[in-house]
């Protein structure tokens, strides 16, 4: 029997309660990753197996060993001891986010578009008198107070829909105001009508947009509906064009259920012939989820997303008849970006420690006076943690609410999962949204995702030849026989 012990008496070796491993059969590579150390190591099958088996069997060489220990994924530390080094850890997260606000600006929740799975439905129904509701002049010059107190260099302007006319006046002072602070505004919206916006669509005043594509336009124009009815897709894709000509970085969101994800090839190949990938541009999926007017028989179940992407691919590969299938490397989870960064550069993993800053220091302020931790909960008063118009004030048990999820939930809940510096404890608005607790974890399946990320950094997935996680959906609505050329990115 091989031990440890033999190579380094001196000491009690264990495998570190926050390592990670994946292992990627398509590659046969294998990965060790490190929970609190930011460790990232491709390693061989010997030393993968010999810290799988707990340190027993054949081990790798003396050197090997010492690798491992300074990495951090064989200790001589306790688990409380690991445990209190994850806590200091996050507790400097924290205070680094306390002393950098990040502000959302909500113009009005009026919306030019009628999403079939918008999660503003409930504002929405509340009539033409609460959407016509803006900021007036003097709420605004409120709004640029308070941030003016505590500068930040992170902005958004969110909505409804920031660009229509009913905020153009004011939408234009924000970013004019800005740009004469050299702060950075990043937009959320939905592209239809930035071009009534030309004097101030440039990188000066917009640090960059996030808007969003569905697939291709049969199925987009069905989900992403304009008011009217109007078809979307054509005049966001040209507005998309015209604002990464302008020096505008894009990221394009694709909302994805079981009714569009067949459709992610067509809108692959839209882009590519579009030649969006020549500029600051780039996609991400989120998975659509429940907004109480969505059939949930669409939806994904949590950490399904992903697999079902690759699987639909894969599926693709095995039927076509001529040529590849387009699959795009956007499709899959952002964190293989910061995986293979660590890989290839070895640098440490840079922990994000906390879901979002809604724990700590984000503020939304709304066309009411209202500000929110989170703008997932904006328009509902219950949740606001207080007023920036007429006055500053804070509602102490509100802000306690949602400023208290490190301590609550974190630091206690989370304190022993290896990931919970790579995800935190979730977002708290979804877990309240599910449980009707807002102290509740939200994990989403995210050692999954992990996976698959990590397998990404690893090497290509070969998509043609993976065997599928699940069961083929069959043809759902959204997905038409096609057949595709496709280059792979």
């Amino acid at each position: 029997m091989f031990s440890s012990k033999r190579i380094f008496p001196q000491l009690s070796l264990r495998n570190s309660d926050y390592s990670i491993s994946v292992v990627s059969e398509e590659s046969d590579q294998w990965m060790l990753v490190h929970g609190y150390s930011g460790a990232v190591d491709s390693v061989d099958k010997l030393t993968f197996e010999w810290v799988q088996r707990g340190l027993n069997g054949p081990p790798p060489s003396s050197d090997v060993i010492k690798h491992l220990a300074k990495r951090g994924y064989i200790t001589t530390k306790t688990s409380l001891e690991e445990q209190a080094i994850v806590s200091e850890r996050a507790q400097k997260l924290r205070t680094s986010q306390v002393i950098k606000p990040t502000y959302t600006i909500i113009l009005s929740y009026d919306c030019n578009f009628r999403c079939t799975y918008c999660a503003q439905r409930t504002t929405q129904r509340k009539g033409r008198g609460h959407l016509d509701h803006g900021m007036s002049d003097e709420m605004l010059d409120s709004a640029l107070s308070f941030m003016e107190a505590t500068p930040s260099d992170d902005i958004t302007l969110y909505g409804g829909e920031p660009f229509i006319q009913a905020n153009a006046v004011r939408a234009r002072r924000l970013l004019r105001w800005a740009r004469d602070r050299s702060t950075p505004v990043h937009c959320i919206s939905n592209g239809a009508e930035w071009r009534d916006f030309d004097d101030v669509f440039d990188p000066e005043h917009i640090s960059g947009i996030q808007v969003t594509l569905d697939g291709g336009p049969e199925i987009h124009d069905r989900r992403r509906v304009g008011l009217g009815k109007k078809q979307t897709f054509w005049g966001i894709i040209e507005n998309v064009e015209w604002a990464l000509k302008r020096g505008i970085p894009i990221v394009c969101r694709v909302n994805t259920d079981r009714t569009n994800i067949f459709d992610l090839p067509e809108l692959t190949e839209i882009l590519q012939q579009r030649k969006f990938y020549d500029y600051d541009f780039s996609l991400y999926l989120a998975a659509v989820t429940d907004n109480t007017v969505m059939k949930t028989g669409a939806l994904f179940e949590p950490g399904e997303l992903f697999d079902r992407v690759l699987d639909v691919h894969t599926e693709a590969c095995n039927e076509a008849d001529t040529g590849n299938v387009l699959f795009n490397s956007d499709y899959l989870p952002y964190f293989r970006h910061q995986l293979t960064q660590a890989l290839n550069e070895n640098k440490p993993l840079q922990y994000r420690g906390l879901y979002c800053g809604a724990y700590t220091s984000m503020y939304t302020l709304d066309p009411r006076g209202l500000l929110y931790a989170c703008w997932d909960v904006s328009d509902d008063s219950d949740n606001a943690i207080g007023t920036f118009f007429p006055k500053v004030e804070y509602f102490d048990t509100v802000v306690d609410r949602w400023r208290g999820r490190i301590d609550s939930v974190l630091l206690k809940d989370c304190l022993t999962c290896p990931y919970v510096l790579l995800h935190g404890s979730g977002c708290q608005a979804k877990a309240y949204r599910e449980n009707g607790e807002y102290f509740e974890r939200d994990c989403q399946e995210f050692p999954r995702e992990f996976e698959i990320a990590a397998k990404a950094a690893l090497g290509k997935l070969k998509i043609r030849t993976r065997k599928p996680v699940y069961p083929p959906m069959g043809k759902l609505a959204g997905r038409r026989d096609q057949k595709l050329p496709v280059i792979v990115n």
